[in-house]
């Protein structure tokens, strides 16, 4: 296959989709031959591995990149089938939602080639990013509910509104222990009468200042952090 800009597209004699090319040559010559025999490579028209992954999904994952002192390194782990139950209004005949079994999985750790290293963990309820906790302790954390009459479903017997999963809460800690903000969410969606497409959505973010309402023992430690965190990205840091 060849694209518009003159690279050509080499594909393994398969049935199934979404496979990879198993190599592509640039409009100037150059060449990378992708190889997934053993994990996935991408080898350069000098003969270089640029690219080596042992295998996507697999923990642990390793990923290499050229040039670099270490690998990235991902961490697998299971998810549980979710187990929320979806609102919906019906429009027309009878209609009814169900979660089907699935087996996904998700990253819980990302070590990156300099050591330092993030951690992520899911909602058992969404199965889907609760927490992410950055290499110097600090978070970030999310609440998640659902989005009412969000999206339309328009299936002979069924014409319904229903919801899909949605952010409602985000909090951030910086020393990992206190929180500083937080973030509600809320969503609206606008449906003309009589049905069709959503003429509207609209999505109303409050922001809490928490530091505010801190003990002044830790409101000085958490304004002592901002000023480092400030200080090494270049900004200043008024008192509280």
């Amino acid at each position: 296959m060849t694209d518009g800009d003159g690279a050509i597209y080499s594909f393994p004699a398969v049935s199934s989709m979404g496979k990879l090319p198993s190599s592509v040559i640039d409009r100037n010559g150059n060449t990378v031959t992708i190889n997934t025999t053993s994990g996935t490579s991408y080898v350069d028209t000098s003969g270089r591995t640029a690219l080596q992954d042992s295998g996507f999904g697999v923990s642990p994952e390793s990923v290499t990149v050229s040039g670099l002192g270490a690998p990235y390194t991902l961490t697998w782990t299971p998810l549980s089938t979710p187990t929320f139950t979806t609102p919906i209004t019906t429009l027309f005949g009878t209609c009814s939602t169900s979660h089907s079994s699935w087996s996904a999985k998700g990253v819980s750790n990302l070590t990156l080639p300099n050591g330092k290293s993030f951690s992520f963990t899911y909602d058992s309820v969404y199965g889907l990013v609760n927490k992410i906790t950055y290499p110097g302790g600090g978070y970030v954390r999310y609440v998640w509910g659902m989005n009412t009459q969000a999206e339309l479903a328009n299936s002979l017997p069924c014409t319904m509104l229903y919801a899909v999963p949605a952010i409602t809460d985000r909090y951030v800690s910086f020393d990992g222990t206190n929180e500083v903000q937080h973030q509600h969410f809320a969503y609206s969606t606008t449906w003309p009468t009589g049905g069709g497409a959503w003429t509207s959505k609209q999505t109303t973010v409050t922001t809490y200042d928490l530091v505010r309402d801190l003990p002044p023992a830790i409101r000085k430690e958490v304004y002592m952090i901002l000023r480092r965190v400030a200080h090494t990205s270049g900004f200043t840091c008024g008192a509280f």
